[in-house]
């Protein structure tokens, strides 16, 4: 039922990305698009701050659900004591509490990289003393800082095992987000209206996952001694910065280069390069949401030790989540030009080269992305390491690449990077989580 509620709120996240698209290129000119583009990578780069957390707080609510002290959270498969239901809940409003204080600080770092950005960025298009977009940057800001510090709420959701309604409420407020877009084509689309209706949609989103959490559980209520514990501070920033980190990293180098290249790069060439990148990242979205939904499921299932219904689970999650990714991939590379210039007031030209390389580069950062999953599923995160070594080949090769194939250098060196950590990954996946259940219950993957 989880995977149903997941594909509808999956399917409803598509179509609202894929209404705002065309909206976007049938409407805006080239340095709108570019602007909105520019603004749709910094709000990536800053999701990804909150994405270990989000996934560590969720993993650790799991865990207790099935009595699993904090004690014995650096090795779940050899936990003795469960814990009793009193107990349970104060852990439990514990690790909420923590998880409040530390997306505050989340927070704080994404206004500060908001900052960075319209100064070293934004501020290059337009008059400099007063850039048409100044207003538009602000209030984008301003709810995806907001969106960013109540997605707390939907970690806790999911740690409490509450997946299916977090996909309902999904579900329900894009399909409404679609049909606001809609209502503003009747009043003529500008770059801030769809702009700021598009963060409304992600801010509402949340906002209505807060009052669901509000309604289900009494946290605010804390019987404890200490609201916010520093040895849970801490247990959750030692898990989370690696998530963290990894998740940072990694939306830096998906970001970070395409952010600098645009000051140099002329309009047209940086809307094909910028409208392919976006395609895969709303692919990629909608195939890691699978594993997102399952993955507090898989942990419990591991935390019990039940590996029959844990491997069959992750069976299916991967063979939907590749399943998915695969057949979307067919489609941009045959289908994505054809579509996009039918109604695109901007020629969208990148050629079959540039989407087939964006698009094997994705496929091994999905596998390295599933493999690093099942890592975390029993709190051994090693991602940290893959993602070093990828900052290093990064390093390494980015600027030989660019001299010698230009704009395939980017999906040139993800390919280099999910053939050179795949070992590794499933190696870790392998020993860390998959052959790591009782024998009894083991069963090969």
């Amino acid at each position: 039922m989880d995977f149903s509620y997941a594909f509808l709120n999956q399917l409803m996240r598509l179509c609202f990305a894929l209404v705002c698209l065309p909206v976007a290129l049938a409407t805006f000119n080239a340095s709108e698009i570019n602007i909105w583009f520019l603004m749709m990578a910094v709000i990536a780069l800053g999701q990804s701050f909150s994405s270990g957390l989000s996934v560590t707080v969720a993993r650790f609510l799991s865990y207790t659900k099935v009595g699993i002290g904090m004690r014995d959270f650096s090795d779940v498969t050899k936990a003795e004591d469960k814990l009793r239901s009193s107990e349970i809940r104060d852990q439990q409003q514990l690790i909420f509490w923590g998880a409040k204080v530390l997306y505050a600080v989340v927070t704080l770092i994404f206004v500060v990289t908001w900052i960075l950005a319209y100064v070293f960025i934004f501020s290059e298009y337009g008059d400099p003393d007063s850039t048409p977009y100044d207003g538009i940057i602000v209030i984008v800001a301003v709810l995806s800082c907001c969106s960013l510090y109540f997605q707390q709420y939907q970690a806790t959701l999911e740690g409490m095992g509450l997946v299916a309604l977090v996909q309902k409420i999904g579900a329900a407020v894009y399909a409404l987000g679609i049909l606001l877009v809609l209502a503003l084509g009747l009043f003529g689309f500008t770059l801030a209206s769809l702009a700021a209706a598009h963060q409304v949609v992600v801010l509402l989103h949340f906002l209505v996952i807060a009052w669901a959490n509000y309604r289900r559980f009494k946290f605010r209520r804390v019987d404890t001694k200490l609201v916010v514990s520093s040895g849970v501070l801490f247990l959750i920033f030692q898990k989370a910065r690696l998530s963290s980190y990894t998740a940072i990293v990694s939306s830096a180098l998906k970001q970070v280069p395409f952010l600098v290249v645009s000051a140099y790069l002329s309009g047209s060439t940086l809307s094909n390069l910028l409208i392919t990148k976006r395609l895969y990242e709303i692919l990629e979205t909608f195939a890691s949401a699978l594993f997102t939904v399952k993955n507090p499921e898989l942990s419990r299932l591991f935390a019990s030790q039940n590996m029959f219904d844990y491997h069959h689970v992750l069976r299916l999650t991967c063979f939907l989540s590749f399943s998915f990714f695969i057949v979307g991939s067919v489609v941009i590379v045959l289908l994505s030009e054809v579509l996009i210039n039918s109604f695109s007031a901007t020629e969208f030209s990148p050629g079959l080269t540039l989407l087939l390389l964006f698009g094997v580069g994705n496929f091994g950062a999905r596998c390295n992305a599933a493999c690093l999953s099942v890592c975390n599923h029993s709190n051994n995160v090693k991602e940290h390491w893959a993602i070093t070594m990828y900052v290093l080949l990064y390093v390494l090769t980015i600027v030989p690449l660019y001299g010698a194939f230009g704009l395939y250098s980017f999906a040139s060196v993800m390919i280099l990077g999910g053939i050179i950590n795949l070992p590794y990954t499933w190696w870790a996946a392998s020993k860390y989580t998959l052959r790591a259940g009782s024998v009894a219950s083991r069963v090969d993957f």
